[in-house]
């Protein structure tokens, strides 16, 4: 977690304005810290928004953004030429507090749940290492994605031993998971399900897929009904859904009118398809304003050649960090007030009509 401390002087109201940033952290990685402190300064830009002149005008001039980090407060690690500076109110101050997270980008073994487990654990380790508070792994990752093949070769039985493994890994390594199985319901249909659980292995929530996606999916596994639930995360509300269900507008904005801030995504999607990440993402991201994670497969698993390209986008749209087609592990630091902040800027959710749009058929 990083805490970081702003504050802002001026002399009436004129180009005398100074602003000192000040971060204070722990990981000397500057790949992250980079597009961290870039958050930083949009978020200098956005409370100068809320704290405006009484005659509604925000009044920039250039200036610099001086960071400066651990160790020796004096030593500069990173400077932002040219940033933008905005008047506000003196002796304004502000604590942002972030969370790392990490995405597994990676190719299962179809029916080979101990090499996929060994690997997820691996990547937890790594992540953990690196300070992230939860690693999101793609669909189906511990069985592999084989639609047909799951349904008929896959023992139900041994489902709740493969959970238990995969909260012990999250116990083991003190990282909140993400991971993605086969269920089966009292009723004896298959559902496609994610499952968020703490750094104690303890299950936070539970998700099943409502949208399946191509033939294969219908036929092995039934579509769930059930809305994205919400929980308390690490600061954040945190929802999920899974795959083809953050193409529908309606499931990301089910979750945000629900509270989520972040949405946590395992997929499969396979290559062709690179739209998705790289447009309608972004897209769900700012029209819901909360940040999308989303971790997919690389490689080929049972004929399916997969795109890798995972994202993690901000509550502006912003893309914050994306994956090549190889596997890898993806960061991403994300301020726990940002989605608020972008949903006062710009109030979608607030100024939305409901009522109107059913007058609209919709």
């Amino acid at each position: 977690m990083i805490r970081c401390w702003f504050s802002c002087r001026r002399a009436d109201w004129d180009p005398g304005f100074f602003g000192l940033l000040l971060v204070e952290r722990g990981v000397a990685d500057m790949k992250r810290r980079l597009p961290y402190f870039n958050l930083v300064v949009k978020k200098l830009t956005q409370y100068a928004c809320r704290m405006r002149r009484n005659d509604g005008m925000i009044r920039p001039f250039g200036g610099f953004g001086q960071c400066s980090l651990p160790r020796n407060r004096s030593e500069p690690v990173a400077r932002l030429d040219k940033a933008a500076a905005y008047f506000l109110w003196p002796s304004r101050s502000c604590e942002v507090e972030t969370v790392l997270l990490a995405l597994m980008q990676a190719n299962a073994r179809v029916l080979d749940v101990d090499a996929n487990c060994a690997a997820l654990d691996a990547a937890a380790q790594a992540a953990a290492a690196e300070g992230a508070a939860v690693l999101v792994t793609p669909e189906l990752f511990p069985v592999g994605y084989a639609p047909l093949r799951l349904s008929t070769e896959l023992d139900p039985a041994g489902l709740p031993a493969v959970r238990e493994t995969l909260a012990g890994i999250a116990r083991r390594h003190g990282i909140g998971l993400v991971y993605s199985l086969p269920a089966v319901t009292d009723g004896g249909s298959w559902h496609i399900t994610s499952t968020l659980v703490d750094s104690a292995g303890v299950e936070l929530l539970t998700y099943a897929k409502v949208h399946l996606f191509g033939d294969d999916e219908r036929a092995a596994f039934s579509p769930a009904e059930a809305a994205p639930a919400v929980v308390d995360f690490n600061g954040f509300r945190t929802s999920m859904v899974i795959c083809y269900d953050v193409e529908f507008p309606e499931t990301v904005r089910a979750a945000a009118l629900a509270g989520a801030e972040l949405l946590l995504v395992p997929t499969a999607l396979a290559h062709g398809f690179e739209t998705v990440p790289q447009v309608l993402l972004r897209a769900r991201a700012l029209e819901s304003q909360l940040t999308i994670a989303y971790a997919n497969h690389s490689g080929i698993e049972d004929g399916c050649e997969f795109l890798g390209g995972s994202v993690i986008a901000g509550p502006d749209g912003s893309l914050l960090a994306a994956a090549g087609p190889v596997a890898e592990i993806l960061y991403a630091e994300v301020a726990s007030d940002a989605a608020g902040i972008a949903r006062n800027v710009v109030p979608y959710l607030r100024e939305r009509r409901p009522e109107l749009y059913r007058t609209w058929g919709i």
